[in-house]
């Protein structure tokens, strides 16, 4: 088994991924629900709480998105852009 694949393993990286979104880009929950289809309180909570979890269909929406939004980032900060 792949450690990488353990829930609890996801969520600690899921919680910095949200705290970076917020902090660095000017995510809010709204926006990131809004992007996942998951509730707003799911996602607050879940992420101002170590110990909460999420059910596993929002887990997987939230981790899905959070790889790809992450991938995305990385491309954009990437490119030579020229003013």
């Amino acid at each position: 088994m792949n450690l990488r694949d353990i829930p609890e393993i996801q969520a600690i990286q899921m919680r910095q991924d949200i705290r970076m979104l917020i902090e660095e880009y000017g995510f809010t929950y709204v926006s990131i629900t809004k992007y996942t289809g998951c509730s707003e309180r799911a996602v607050r909570e879940f992420y101002i709480n170590p110990t909460r979890g999420l059910s596993e269909e929002n887990h997987n929406k939230l981790y899905r998105w959070l790889s790809e939004i992450k991938e995305v980032i990385e491309e954009a900060e990437d490119k030579d852009v020229k003013y």
